[in-house]
């Protein structure tokens, strides 16, 4: 994986700073500021399931993911496990529950560790048409402080419809909150998000989504701003695969990504772009 922007840092040379009512622009340090580099990233994912009605079945699984840089310093890797179970009614409905414990951690040290709760309803609205409800809420405890521990809580519903019999699309909206120790970090975010996915030929599938988010944070970090916090968030993306394995069952992909965060904070204000080749296998 190629990436601008490894440390995910800001791409200011320097940030107004108030020493007690005078504010002057301060030089940042070149390891604040943003990196560019290159890595290996890997995922995985399992789990088993019990018939216990024909409309529902117990299960678990286990999720993890990790991102190698060179250094190890932004490193970044997870791992989750889950258990609940999944139903299904006569009428089409379908969706499942389960309960969570997480750890993240980010070079080395401990960003999240906790539990939760998620789950989501799909419902069908038509031929090809559906709508999902999803629901993630987590309790966590940060190894960076108190400040940076606290409980998050998402909202997501997502339309889905097929167009043609080559192509699907989807979008939706979503809002999130997130009450930390510290106030200066705790953030609420509404967003919007759409994607069409297309099979281009008997061998390849492709791609696009975006979305724009805009996220307000409770307190100021007064030494940065004497105002609150306030960002626009953009994402775009697009990616390539093939529709049939090309050797021992496995899929080739192509991925490129671009995130902006345009900031009220010089200090957070940010881009990134990440271009990733992928190899997958499902077992």
């Amino acid at each position: 994986m190629a990436d601008s922007n490894v440390n995910n840092a800001t791409n200011a040379r320097e940030v107004p700073i108030d020493f007690g009512g005078v504010v002057l622009p301060v030089p940042l340090d070149p390891t604040l500021r943003q990196q560019s580099g290159a890595g290996f990233a890997a995922s995985a994912s399992g789990g088993v399931r019990h018939q216990v009605s024909p409309q529902t079945e117990l299960a678990a699984g286990v999720e993890a993911s990790a991102i190698d840089y060179e250094g190890g310093r932004n490193d970044d890797s997870s791992l989750l496990g889950a258990a609940g179970f999944n139903f299904k009614s006569a009428g089409g409905t379908s969706g499942w529950l389960q309960g969570i414990v997480f750890d993240r951690w980010y070079g080395g040290t401990s960003v999240s560790q906790g539990f939760g709760l998620r789950g989501n309803v799909r419902q069908p609205v038509g031929p090809g048409r559906a709508i999902t409800l999803y629901a993630d809420a987590r309790h966590f405890e940060s190894g960076f402080g108190d400040d940076f521990g606290g409980t998050q809580a998402s909202v997501y519903l997502t339309y889905e419809a097929v167009l043609d019999p080559n192509t699907s699309s989807s979008f939706g909206g979503y809002v999130r909150r997130e009450w930390l120790g510290g106030d200066p970090y705790s953030s609420r975010e509404a967003g919007l998000y759409g994607g069409l996915n297309r099979f281009l030929s008997p061998w390849l599938t492709g791609g696009i989504s975006g979305g724009v988010s805009r996220v307000g944070y409770d307190a100021p970090i007064l030494f940065l701003s004497p105002e609150a916090r306030d960002d626009w968030r953009f994402y775009a993306s697009t990616f390539l695969t093939t529709r049939r394995p090309l050797f021992l069952g496995i899929y080739p992909s192509l991925t490129y990504t671009y995130n902006r965060t345009r900031s009220s904070v010089d200090y957070y204000d940010s881009d990134r772009h990440r271009l990733r080749l992928g190899l997958s296998r499902a077992f």
